[in-house]
């Protein structure tokens, strides 16, 4: 029996170019057993929904660095795409600055925000199913 590994996509939500921190991440994610994919910069909301159907991850990895006001708009536009593809059930994670993770943590969208100021040890935890 050939084990499954679970996938992870990564993408910025909105057109943000910044990436660093989700490659990082993706990185971690694969020594931690994960298929991973990225989807680059700035793909916007119909890129990320199509990689989504076509790559069918377990976990969709979403990270913002730009205004945090915005995140609340681009959230609820990615998450009715997602619905009305049929991936509304999808787990969603998120990464970005500290105001971008507040205002990501209040749309109710995500199992966990990450800001940045978490050890290495809490991503980890994540990783492995221990955060809960």
């Amino acid at each position: 029996m050939i084990d499954k590994k679970p996938k992870i996509l990564g993408a910025p939500l909105g057109h943000d170019v910044h990436v660093a921190g989700t490659l990082r991440f993706l990185r971690l994610a694969e020594e931690h057993g994960y298929d991973t994919a990225f989807l680059g910069p700035a793909v916007g909301t119909t890129g990320i929904v199509q990689a989504a159907q076509e790559y069918r991850p377990d976990i969709l990895a979403l990270s913002y660095r730009l205004t945090p006001e915005l995140v609340p708009g681009l959230v609820q536009q990615l998450r009715g795409a997602l619905a009305e593809a049929g991936l509304g059930n999808m787990t969603l994670i998120f990464g970005g600055t500290p105001p971008a993770t507040v205002a990501a943590a209040a749309t109710g969208a995500f199992r966990c925000c990450f800001s940045g100021q978490e050890g290495i040890d809490e991503i980890i935890a994540f990783l492995q199913g221990r955060d809960q």
